[in-house]
């Protein structure tokens, strides 16, 4: 299965948007502030976020006359759905393509509503929506006659308050052909369903003034805390395990040397009466966490002449871009595996991959990208199936040529009926 369309209404600069995405690699390009970011944020906040909330300014500027439209018709006693349908929402919709001849859905079946057995689509809809018995509050206090400029503005701004507790996340499963017919669908059984990941792209790999120039060796210690999960592959717990050992071996000699040694270098509080009758003595204490170990004191080096390593920051920023997003990538994969059920589809955004490349490094990326999952999936024993999709933003004409054609996206910004002008 995967994700063959997607559509998003009313957040940000996504008004009213429809995105076919290949089974493989889809590249969005497009210039800057035509939505590129906002598809990669909607999908992070609906789909990752356990709790997703927005602000008003999360919602396209074109729906705003949505909100006095229903103020308008409350006012003139509507019924409450013809009200609630006036509301602007933040929406996403998901089709799914699969094949019907398999014998088991896996977590797409409850998804799959339809009677229809030439159907080979699952409509999955998550919505952020006012909540439901929420009508009156949201109302509340509001102008009973026709917003004027000054009246308009207050509104906005109780809107701005009363939207992140009013409004939250509903998802349901529809019929593509009978929009009527739904499933309620809780939020668990959605992540079971697609699991997401993004890597964001890596400006600031020449900050070397910052600790979180060490992108490297935190991406290590996030494949660790993967490994080390209970549902890892069984490789990967061995190596997190051998780690461990390593750990409390040296923590073992820390408690019977260390220890003593480092008690000669407490002040001798004796002296000021300290602790005193019935006191407790001071005592000190060397605790080594593998986790803090790998996020704190982890560095990666790279080979150089005479045995002398070299900091990350010494090699170029691009083959640091490159080694950082093949790490993010590997890492995916292996929490791919480490989940208890395995999810339908993978979604991977990656921004901006481009930075830092050579042109020709640029086109040979977007070529091998296919080729690197397939590597992933073929180093493992049991070759566990990756169904990962890769949507990749680009402001790089060499990722967009070497791509083709057919997976190109074009976003380009236009105006909305609707929407403010000035």
């Amino acid at each position: 299965m995967h994700i063959h369309n997607v559509e998003i209404k009313n957040f940000r600069l996504l008004a009213d948007v429809e995105l076919a995405l290949e089974e493989q690699t889809t590249v969005i390009v497009g210039r800057n502030n035509s939505g590129k970011t906002s598809l990669s944020e909607v999908m992070r906040r609906l789909l990752a976020d356990g709790t997703a909330t927005f602000q008003l300014e999360d919602f396209s500027s074109a729906c705003y006359d949505g909100f006095c439209a229903a103020l308008d018709a409350r006012n003139a006693n509507a019924e409450d759905n013809a009200v609630r349908a006036l509301i602007p929402s933040i929406e996403l919709r998901l089709t799914f393509q699969y094949d019907p001849t398999q014998p088991q859905l896996g977590p797409l079946g409850p998804f799959v509503i339809d009677l229809d057995a030439a159907c080979t689509d699952a409509l999955v809809v998550v919505r952020y929506e006012l909540k439901d018995g929420q009508l009156a509050r949201f109302f509340e206090d509001q102008p009973t006659t026709p917003l004027n400029d000054e009246a308009r503005i207050a509104f906005f701004r109780s809107l701005r308050e009363r939207i992140p507790s009013d409004f939250s996340v509903k998802i349901w499963a529809e019929d593509p052909n009978d929009p009527d017919n739904r499933r309620q669908i809780q939020p668990g059984v959605l992540r079971g369903l697609v699991k997401t990941g993004f890597i964001n792209a890596q400006r600031g790999l020449d900050d070397v003034t910052s600790r979180e120039s060490d992108v490297l060796a935190k991406t290590v210690e996030s494949l660790f805390a993967t490994a080390s999960s209970p549902t890892a592959d069984a490789a990967d717990k061995q190596i997190a395990e051998a780690l461990k050992g390593a750990v409390q071996d040296i923590q073992a000699q820390i408690d019977t040397n260390f220890s003593g040694q480092l008690k000669s270098l407490v002040p001798a509080l004796q002296s000021f009466g300290y602790p005193g009758l019935g006191g407790q003595e001071l005592q000190t204490e060397t605790i080594l966490d593998v986790r803090k170990l790998l996020s704190n004191f982890t560095k990666v080096r790279y080979a150089g002449d005479s045995g002398i390593t070299l900091p990350e920051s010494y090699n170029g920023l691009g083959a640091r871009n490159l080694i950082f997003i093949l790490l993010q990538l590997a890492g995916f994969y292996k929490a791919f595996r480490a989940e208890a059920t395995e999810p339908g589809v993978h979604l991977i955004f990656i921004e901006e991959p481009e930075a830092h490349l050579h042109p020709q490094m640029q086109e040979v990326f977007i070529r091998q990208l296919t080729k690197i999952a397939q590597q992933l999936v073929a180093s493992t024993v049991d070759k566990t199936p990756w169904p990962v999709q890769f949507v990749v933003s680009t402001h790089s004409s060499h990722v967009a040529n070497e791509a083709g054609f057919e997976s190109i996206r074009y976003f380009l910004g236009t105006a909305v009926p609707g929407a403010p002008t000035g």
